[in-house]
Order: structure tokens, then sequence, then C-alpha cells
């Protein structure tokens, strides 16, 4: 198992929306149009990054949940946890705080930082993402806490970045949190 989420997809993204960047300063003035398409390969990363993460939490749970138990769950029992699960949201600090609860983990995401940021600081941006997807899933202009959001590609790259490294890091701290001595050592994320 990987230790943090596949941003393999919103890599890509990333390197079409370079390319078209590129393309892009070639056109003659009069083109101008175009920049919107830049735009929208910005907001679909973003949107993916979250999708991305999502699923990454949900993945961690199940194992966590079978780890904890000491055993692996049948399909039938995987199949009811799934959908139990189905539903918990879009990854903001409070749905993956909640889904975790199940574990008997309250507010998981005290104590949990990475190399470049405390706990607090990883949190807001998994809101802010969460926030600015939220609004494009809908059609709207990306707003975090009545502030505009602008997303260009430093801001996907940055979100990629923190992310990936938060995830990486994420499940490690799940583990150790529900002190599984065995499995910790072996989730352990590269130190940087």
């Amino acid at each position: 198992m990987s230790l943090g989420a596949d941003f393999t997809n919103v890599d890509a993204l990333i390197e079409a929306r370079i390319r078209f960047h590129l393309y892009e300063t070639k056109l003659p003035q009069h083109r101008v149009g175009f920049r919107h398409r830049g735009e929208a390969i910005n907001e679909v990363a973003v949107l993916a990054i979250s999708a991305h993460l999502q699923a990454f939490f949900e993945v961690t749970f199940l194992e966590c949940s079978q780890k904890s138990e000491q055993r692996r769950f049948s399909q039938k029992e995987e199949k009811k946890l799934r959908q139990g699960i189905e539903k918990w949201g879009n990854p903001n600090t409070h749905n993956v705080s909640a889904l975790f609860e199940r574990l008997g983990l309250h507010d998981v995401m005290v104590g949990f930082r990475t190399l470049r940021k405390p706990a607090k600081q990883v949190c807001c941006e998994l809101d802010r993402l969460n926030g600015a997807r939220n609004k494009l899933a809908h059609g709207k202009p990306p707003r975090f806490k009545g502030k505009p959001v602008k997303i260009d590609l430093s801001q996907v790259r940055k979100w990629r970045e923190e992310m990936s490294e938060a995830s990486g890091k994420f499940r490690f701290h799940v583990l150790h949190s529900m002190n599984l001595p065995s499995y910790i050592e072996a989730s352990r994320p590269p130190e940087q």
C-alpha cells in the first residue's frame, strides 16, 4: 500500500497546464479568450486533489479498521463497512475527524503535523482546499471564509505538494494514535 494519496492524475493535469501555458503565451493578443481553458485545467486539478484525498482517507480508514480488529475482513464485512462510510463527506478537518472517531480516535487531527506545518496550518489548508472544491463543484467562484481563493497553477502545485506530504504522514499518525505498534514501523514515512 502506498503511504499517501496517489496524485498521478493531478500531476498529468499540472503537466497539461504547463504545456497549455507555453502555448498560451505564443497566442496573438486577440486570442485572450483561450486563457479561460488554463483556468479550467487548474479548477479540475483542485477537484482531482480533493477526490484523491477522499479515496485515500477511506482506504486508510478501512485498513486501520482491519488492523484494529487484527484480522482481514471478509468481502461481506468490508462491503458493509464501505457502505457505512460511503457518505462521510468531502475531506475537511471535521469530516476526517468524524470518520476516524468511529475507530475511537477523538479529534484525530490534534497532534498531526507535517515537516513544514503544525496541525493547525495543515487543517487550515485542508479546509481551504475543501472550501474551494465545494464552490467549484457547484459552479461558483472559489471562496474560503468569505474571501475569494485564487486558483492558479502555483496554488494547485502548492496544494498537491502539501496534501501529498500530509497524506503520507497521516497513515502513520493514525496507526500511532491507535497504538498499533506492529504496524507503526512499517508505515513510518521517510524523513525528508
